[in-house]
């Protein structure tokens, strides 16, 4: 958690896109990076965690201003 009791994590990495498109090129990215390995439970076993954050900014023209 950082000074603001909000949640931190290192070294994670934001990407601007402007069309659903590029969302999920990014995603298959961060998909296709994680590590999976066999365990005595499981053949295909996710040795890792993914976060995806999605935040959509807007704006709305009224009167030709923004």
């Amino acid at each position: 958690m950082d000074k603001d009791g909000a949640f931190y994590i290192e070294n994670c990495t934001k990407f601007p896109v402007s069309n659903p498109e590029q969302v999920l090129e990014i995603f298959e990215k961060g998909h296709a990076n994680r590590a999976i390995a066999a365990t005595a439970m499981n053949a295909t076993s996710s040795r890792s965690h993914s976060i995806f954050e999605v935040t959509i900014e807007s704006q709305q023209e009224i009167d030709g201003k923004n």
